[in-house]
């Protein structure tokens, strides 16, 4: 076997380990930012499919329109943006980047990146574009400005396909 043949496997395999429903508590999104006791909460998220890099682009706001991004939307209070591999069983090391628009804590500047973060799958339906495709995940990640932490559930946008 070689060995791009078993990452493959290896890939397959913890997908299937992934539970694939996800109800009740597991459909919600309690992401929030603390920053200096400021907390920041972001209340929905969507993703899409990096389709280079076969990795997940994931985008969570507080603010803006309920349904898909689109060029036109209206700009939320803030967004995170988080770029993670598909799933696994493992937590991952991931990079989140936090926008804030409103400027509640990011007085001199529109973004900050975090210096450490993780992610890890609760469940995840990525499957056939006929199924309703979604993920679910808890998510930490330390910024110079604060932390962030808690879960979010992200349902599929193809206007997020990258």
């Amino acid at each position: 076997m070689s060995d791009v043949q078993a990452v493959s496997d290896a890939r397959h395999d913890a997908r299937q380990s992934i539970p694939s429903v996800c109800g009740g508590d597991c459909q919600k999104t309690t992401v929030s930012a603390d920053f200096s006791g400021i907390q920041l909460p972001f209340t929905r998220a969507v993703y899409g499919h990096e389709l280079t890099s076969g990795g997940i682009y994931i985008e969570a706001y507080d603010g803006g329109d309920l349904g898909c991004p689109t060029a036109s939307s209206p700009t939320p209070d803030r967004t995170i943006v988080i770029s993670v591999m598909p799933p696994q069983l493992a937590a991952m090391s991931v990079s989140v980047t936090l926008f804030d628009f409103a400027k509640l804590v990011l007085k001199d500047k529109p973004l900050t990146k975090s210096t450490s973060g993780s992610a890890r799958y609760l469940a995840a339906d990525l499957g056939a574009a006929a199924s309703p495709r979604f993920l679910a995940l808890e998510l930490e990640a330390v910024f110079p400005e604060g932390t962030l932490k808690g879960q979010l559930y992200a349902t599929y946008c193809q206007s997020l396909d990258l």
